[in-house]
């Protein structure tokens, strides 16, 4: 019995208690990133997959951009699975029955896990063009390794949300002094 309790005792300290605070905005967790580095957080955010990568875009632009080490950054939030992509194989699933229903919806969800966010980041001077080594395709100032994704909802796009979710896509940091 008492190898059952401390067994128990350790699961739940390996996966940590389940936060039920209010989850916050991806705007919200980018203008915290110091206070919330190796915290584990709820951020809601569209979430987007593509063959390059996954991120939890701001539903709208952030009043102010996020800044770190001196480079402005995209209102995102590079995503990727704690425990590898077989855990994340059912929200997977789900994200992409809902996008295939909801073809020109965004999907809004709630994703918990552990928030890294460095204080500097090394750069890249490719073909003479630096930038930022980042999270993601997008070059994120954040990731969130996530446990698990909850609230999926179709939204449906604010009138200029799709023409600023196209600048975000094709936005590179660019340094800021």
């Amino acid at each position: 019995m008492l190898n059952k309790i401390s067994a128990l005792i350790i699961l739940v300290g390996v996966i940590g208690p389940r936060s039920h605070a209010q989850p916050r905005s991806v705007c919200e967790v980018l203008a915290a990133l110091p206070a919330l580095h190796g915290k584990q957080i709820a951020v809601s955010g569209i979430w987007r997959k593509g063959d390059a990568g996954q991120a939890l875009w701001a539903s709208f632009p952030c009043e102010k951009p996020a800044i770190r080490d001196h480079w402005e950054f995209v209102d995102a939030i590079d995503v990727g699975p704690a425990r590898g992509t077989l855990s994340a194989s059912s929200y997977y699933r789900e994200l992409r029955q809902i996008t295939e229903s909801h073809p020109e919806m965004d999907i809004l969800v709630t994703m918990r896990g552990q928030l890294v966010a460095p204080e500097h980041f090394g750069v890249s001077n490719l073909s003479g063009v630096e930038q930022p080594l980042a999270f993601g395709a997008c070059l994120a100032a954040a990731q969130l390794r996530f446990l698990d994704v909850v609230d999926f909802k179709a939204v449906r796009h604010e009138s200029g949300t799709l023409d600023e979710i196209q600048r975000r896509l094709h936005f590179r940091p660019r340094r800021v002094d």
